[in-house]
């Protein structure tokens, strides 16, 4: 029974000693990892990688307050998805009704994508898509709340709520507001 006590002592002690160690051996495996992920974030962007500008950077709550005539809020949707695609949903700030979403998919804007957006669009809702010039490479609204525009290989969206009026000239300021930031 003596050694039950003493068997029980030297596992704390073990346990202890093991818990100290670990820490003191947690420091310095940990500024090597910080270190090595600053390189490869640096890797990542560095060599001839342009760094893709953020929807709500692309065009910015200000920007978007003037466009839609009401004060809002702007911040990064739920398909915020770096460095693939980048979204920005600007809802309305107190006292305004204005709001709408900016998403931009990079390298998604080709033909064969316009082409499916303008298909759907089509078979859902005849007529209600239009070609609409000057804006990019091609753009099409999609729905009456709905812009697509196809710009430099990248696919630019615009949604406003249902009901919006003067869709296409707030659609054309935002687009050409964040041309110049794509």
């Amino acid at each position: 029974m003596r050694t039950e006590p003493t068997a029980l002592l030297l596992i704390c002690f073990c346990v202890l000693f093991c818990f100290g160690c670990s820490k003191e051996s947690a420091s310095p495996v940990t500024a090597p990892s910080a270190a090595t992920a600053t390189t490869a974030k640096a890797t990542a962007v560095a060599p001839g990688a342009k760094k893709r500008a953020s929807a709500c950077d692309m065009v910015t709550q200000a920007e978007m307050s003037v466009i839609l005539a009401g004060a809002v809020f702007a911040a990064a949707g739920g398909n915020d998805r770096p460095p693939s695609a980048t979204e920005c949903i600007y809802s309305a700030a107190a006292g305004s009704n204005a709001s709408a979403e900016l998403q931009v998919d990079w390298g998604g804007g080709d033909p064969q994508v316009m082409g499916t957006a303008a298909g759907l669009a089509t078979g859902a809702a005849p007529g209600a898509v239009d070609p609409l010039k000057g804006l990019g490479e091609r753009a099409y609204q999609v729905t009456a709340d709905q812009v697509f525009i196809s710009t430099q290989g990248h696919l630019m969206m615009i949604r406003f709520p249902p009901r919006t009026g003067n869709v296409i000239p707030k659609a054309r300021q935002i687009y050409e507001t964040a041309k110049a930031r794509l």
